[in-house]
Order: structure tokens, then C-alpha cells, then sequence
């Protein structure tokens, strides 16, 4: 029952965002810029801006996420198909986009992750190199959900992400 709510949230929230998604401005040869929407949550210094969708994250987010690579090592957009749980199906990736924010090149990043538990992880990526990350609890959909449970997850929550 409460993972059905968990997904009916999300699924409204995907469905207000698309209302009012901001389209990313592209030209040949250009890099896509992320698109900001919403008002900015502070986070540890800084004033991120919430941006709800991996098409419109900078290269370097997405190279650092892995969001281009083929199969289970990719990362899907928000609300499309993911491995959520253990049964693999290929060739769909183990993670999926929930949303993003930054302030100049500090990115924070949240996703899902499949397995055997289901689990959220948010990472912080700096110069294009993910620096810490956190394993937080299920069900957040917008960028000041996902600041107030990383500013109040326990130490055991913390980890280094692996270069």
C-alpha cells in the first residue's frame, strides 16, 4: 500500500513537472544546458537549482552519472522503465533519474537504484568528479525533499563514491 502511494506521487509529480518543463535550448554542436525550474533550496552554502530531467543536465554531469552508457550500467530518465528490482531485464539500466540541483558546477544528483532493495542515492559531483554521496530513504521527488534528507542522514548513510 504505501509503495503504491510512493508511486502515484512520483507519477503526479512527473506529471506536473512535464506541465511546466522549460524547454532545453540546443544547437548544432552545442552542449545542452540544464534547464532550471522552481525556486532555489540552500544546501550547505550554496543555491541549487532544481533541474528535473537527465536530457537536460551538461555533459559532464552525465558522463560522471554514466547516464550515456548502453544497458544495466546506464541510467534511466525520470519515470521511464528501470530494473527496480532483482529480475534483470536487458537491456535496461538499474538506476533512474529523480531530479538534480546546482550552483555553478556543484551538482547534487538523485536516483534510484534496483537490486534487491530498491534504494535512493544521491551523489555530489564538483569539477565533474562525484565527491560524496548518501543512501537516502524512498519516495522524494523534488530537489528540497532530497536537500532535507541528505542534511539529516547519519553518518552510516555517508559513503565516497568510487572514482
Amino acid at each position: 500500500m504505501v509503495m503504491r502511494g510512493c508511486v502515484a506521487v512520483a507519477l503526479l509529480s512527473f506529471a506536473l513537472n512535464a506541465c511546466t518543463a522549460k524547454p532545453v535550448v540546443q544547437g548544432p554542436g552545442q552542449e545542452i544546458r540544464a534547464v532550471s525550474s522552481g525556486p532555489a533550496v540552500q544546501w550547505q552554502g550554496h543555491e541549487l537549482r532544481e533541474v528535473t530531467s537527465l536530457a537536460a543536465l551538461p555533459t559532464s554531469i552525465r558522463q560522471a552519472l554514466g547516464a550515456d552508457n548502453p544497458g544495466l550500467g546506464g541510467i534511466a530518465e525520470k519515470g521511464k522503465p528501470f530494473n527496480a528490482g532483482d529480475a534483470v531485464v536487458e537491456p535496461l539500466p538499474m538506476r533512474r533519474f529523480i531530479t538534480a540541483g546546482h550552483d555553478g558546477d556543484t551538482w547534487l544528483v538523485a536516483f534510484e537504484e534496483g537490486g534487491i532493495a530498491l534504494t535512493v542515492t544521491a551523489v555530489e559531483i564538483s569539477g565533474g568528479d562525484a565527491r560524496r554521496g548518501w543512501w537516502l530513504s524512498c519516495c522524494m521527488t523534488t530537489l528540497a525533499e532530497v536537500v532535507q534528507q541528505v542534511s539529516t542522514a547519519p553518518s552510516d548513510a555517508t559513503f565516497v563514491p568510487k572514482p
